[in-house]
């Protein structure tokens, strides 16, 4: 695939580049000394102003739905051949998803993928990043992803607010801040729209 090598770029960049955010603005716990403490940290996240780059950037997009949620795993993000001489470790939410539909990648329909997103216990804190909407158990949905799976990685949201396009009763749900998908659209029409913009860059 054309863009397979700046795609896999990308994402580790936005990945590093996020996770340096995370280091550097880690604020004030918002609990008393006697509870679990909570902090909120800050990532920066490239955010796509239309779905033909927001196609382009995901190397898997899928229909499916949550079937677990809420588990934190530490994870090496290390992505070089001595990532396991020298592994770097982050506190991940790890969601599993189950696919019902494949619209981009290298997966099946009936699958189910492990999907990570920032956060969860770090230095004895329970730490939450700004902006992210924690996937929960039973939402369903379109998933825009980051999947590396050579590097035994699992897959990571393009970004906290279009990597997921939630679907209730039939009809899309979306907080993405350029509106690039239509408030009462279907998903069986979302779904279309994207065939089409994956069909046109391929």
């Amino acid at each position: 695939m054309k863009n397979s090598n700046m795609l896999k770029v990308c994402g580790i960049l936005i990945l590093m580049v996020a996770l340096m955010f995370i280091g550097g603005c880690i604020t004030e716990d918002i609990t008393s000394k006697d509870e679990p403490s909570i902090t909120f940290g800050k990532a920066d996240y490239f955010m796509y102003s239309n779905i033909n780059s927001l196609v382009d950037a995901s190397n898997v997009i899928v229909v499916g739905e949550v079937i677990s949620a809420g588990v934190v795993e530490r994870i090496n993000i290390a992505i070089d051949e001595t990532r396991y001489e020298r592994p770097l470790y982050f506190n991940f939410m790890v969601s599993e998803l189950k696919i019902r539909e494949v619209i981009k990648g290298e997966v099946n329909p009936g699958d189910t993928m492990r999907v990570v997103q920032m956060g969860g216990a770090y230095s004895g804190n329970v730490v939450l990043i700004a902006r992210y909407e924690y996937l929960k158990k039973g939402q369903s949905g379109v998933f825009f992803l980051t999947y590396l799976p050579e590097w035994d990685m699992p897959a990571n949201l393009i970004n906290p607010e279009q990597g997921f396009v939630e679907v209730i009763a039939g009809e899309v749900i979306s907080n993405d801040p350029f509106g690039l998908f239509e408030e009462r659209m279907t998903e069986e029409m979302l779904v279309d729209v994207l065939v089409q913009e994956e069909f046109s860059l391929r």
